[in-house]
């Protein structure tokens, strides 16, 4: 159940990351008519839809929390950037990160949603993370805790 009210929460996170790209911004005028005199389109079809982008973000969220994360102590623990934006939080998993044996498949994820998704309109810093060892669980100590 807690690993379904993550992936729900990345979800909404993703949409809420993807607010300012996905939506068309206002046109203070009507656009210019075409040849033939009918009206070009405002706001043109992106050319990888959405949905595209949603996708590939829940199958990397999806891969992202079976990584492992178990630990006794916080030395145990890591933060690695692994989202495709610099703006997203770090995840804390047990050092060394992401077990060899699927830095393939998550690098072909990473790609994905690189290559589906819109790119970042701003410029971020990484963000700060602090590494726990929580119930035998890495966890970033300055994220807000779940809600229950």
């Amino acid at each position: 159940m807690g690993a379904m009210r993550a992936l729900y929460f990345a979800f909404f996170a993703l949409l809420g990351c993807s607010r300012e790209s996905a939506s068309p911004s206002p046109s203070p005028s009507p656009p210019p008519a075409a040849e033939g005199g009918a009206p070009a389109d405002a706001n043109p079809t992106p050319a990888v839809p959405m949905a595209e982008c949603v996708t590939a973000r829940v199958s990397l969220e999806t891969m992202l929390l079976k990584l492992p994360r178990t630990c006794r102590s916080a030395s145990d623990c890591d933060g690695y950037y692994l989202r495709p934006s610099a703006c997203e939080a770090p995840i804390v998993l047990t050092k060394p990160g992401c077990p060899p044996d699927q830095q393939a498949a998550l690098e072909n994820l990473q790609n994905t949603a690189r290559r589906t998704c819109p790119p970042d309109k701003t410029a971020c810093s990484p963000r700060p993370f602090r590494a726990e060892c929580r119930a035998g669980r890495c966890v970033d100590g300055l994220a807000p805790a779940p809600v229950k």
